[in-house]
């Protein structure tokens, strides 16, 4: 599995994935749908599961490799103060 950072998460990730979110993540990249559900509490971390299960089928797709910088995750920190 790709480290948070090989995905091109934000710096605030690249400590890694939480308990049980790489699992969570490999399952939702591996299911072939488009469509998933997740139902899980508060500070699961379903955001960043739902974004870098996206990264990973593309990194999947060859999008990445065929086209570095490509899939990049843009930080509107900040806009809505």
């Amino acid at each position: 599995m790709e480290s948070p950072k090989e995905l091109g998460l934000p710096e605030k990730f690249h400590a890694g994935w939480r308990n049980g979110q790489g699992e969570i993540i490999d399952e939702v990249a591996q299911s072939g749908s488009h469509y998933f559900l997740l139902d899980a509490s508060t500070g699961v971390g379903k955001s960043v599961i739902g974004i870098a299960s996206y990264a990973i089928k593309e990194l999947w797709g060859g999008v990445r490799y065929d086209f570095p910088g490509y899939l990049t995750i843009p930080s509107h920190q900040g806009e809505l103060e």
